[in-house]
């Protein structure tokens, strides 16, 4: 191979070559896509503790919800057809 073709087989397929970047720029958007889902799933925790923080109604809503307390007072159904959420 002459030296005018290992230039161009590093230029394509070397480490650094026009393959490997076009890969690591795939990578890159992906990775970009990521921190975009992550960055709106962060805003709405922060406007859910905002609503936690500011109204009383919506945190006990929470706790019902996603910690499934309930009041000394309430009175508690099960449905049994109703399969049961796992977290």
């Amino acid at each position: 191979m002459t030296a005018n073709g290992w230039a161009q087989y590093l230029l394509w397929f070397g480490d650094q070559g026009l393959v490997r970047w076009r890969q690591t720029k795939q990578q890159l958007l992906v990775v970009r896509q990521d921190n975009r889902e992550v960055e709106e799933r962060i805003e709405r925790l922060k406007e859910e503790i905002t609503l936690l923080d500011k109204d009383v109604v919506v945190l006990e809503e929470v706790a019902r919800r996603d910690l499934g307390l309930v009041y000394p007072d309430d009175i508690l159904f099960i449905d049994k057809n109703i399969p049961s959420v796992k977290k």
